[in-house]
């Protein structure tokens, strides 16, 4: 079960939020790379489209 996503302006993001980020949280946890400040700025603000990711 997902508990929250995060989103990340390049895959390189991917790798310091994984280490940074307890083991226990991780499985929870969905990490998606956005590839762009603005992209990631419009998906934060229309949790409806998450889906259309995962």
């Amino acid at each position: 079960m997902i508990l929250a996503y995060i989103l990340t302006e390049s895959d390189r993001d991917i790798e310091v939020v994984r280490i940074l980020l307890p083991k226990k949280l991780s499985q929870d946890i969905q990490i998606i790379p956005t590839l762009s400040s603005y992209r990631a700025r419009s998906l934060a603000s229309s949790p409806g489209e998450m889906h259309l990711i995962s």
